[in-house]
């Protein structure tokens, strides 16, 4: 089965990008593991990667996807729990 991937409204697409970015963290924090990075270094890229990628975009989704949809929408609640 051929599985094409999603397509996002343009105004949505920005937002998809920093959802894969965030993966990609998760990656890079095992592969730097595997590596033997230094646990030290990791934290402290993770730590600006958090304040600088993800908070922001935390912020940008709750003031402009969650008031789109239903406060009582699984995901919603599930976000905010």
């Amino acid at each position: 089965m051929d599985k094409k991937p999603l397509k996002r409204h343009k105004a949505l697409q920005p937002l998809s990008r920093e959802h894969h970015h965030g993966l990609l963290l998760s990656w890079k924090i095992r592969s730097g593991l595997s590596r033997n990075i230094p646990v030290e270094r990791i934290k402290i890229y993770t730590d600006w990667f958090f304040e600088t990628h993800l908070i922001p975009h935390f912020e940008m989704e709750e003031k402009y996807i969650f008031p789109i949809l239903n406060e009582n929408y699984p995901l919603i609640k599930r976000a905010l729990s």
